[in-house]
This record gives structure tokens, C-alpha cells and sequence, in this order.
């Protein structure tokens, strides 16, 4: 995951931000484990919630 998301922080002309849709089914306990661990991943790599609705989160570069 976090090679994956670092891909797509690369510069590139004309791109303004990141946007990362992470789905969980919050439901499955081995899931949610998985999912809460992305969690911390995506904050290290500074990005932060735009958005929560339920077990749908849209992460954004923090600097954007």
C-alpha cells in the first residue's frame, strides 16, 4: 500500500492533489484490523480525512 500510494505522490505537471478512496467492510473483524492499520499508513504519509461516511474514507495529500 504504501509503495502503491507513493506512486501516486509523485510530481506531475499540472496535478493539485492525491486522492486516495479506501473501502472496508467494518463488519469482518480481520478486516477491520487490516483497515485501521492503512489508517496509520496514510497518516504517516500525510495524508488526512476529507471525508467519512460510514466504512468509505476519501484521504487527501495533507499539503494539498
Amino acid at each position: 500500500m504504501v509503495q502503491y500510494v507513493g506512486r501516486l505522490l509523485r510530481q506531475w505537471p499540472g496535478k493539485r492533489e492525491v486522492r486516495v478512496y479506501d473501502y472496508a467492510d467494518l463488519a469482518v473483524p480481520a478486516l477491520k484490523k487490516m483497515n485501521q492499520r492503512r489508517m496509520k499508513a496514510y497518516e504517516s504519509l500525510g495524508f488526512v480525512v476529507r471525508e467519512e461516511r460510514g466504512d468509505q474514507a476519501l484521504w487527501t495529500e495533507g499539503s494539498a
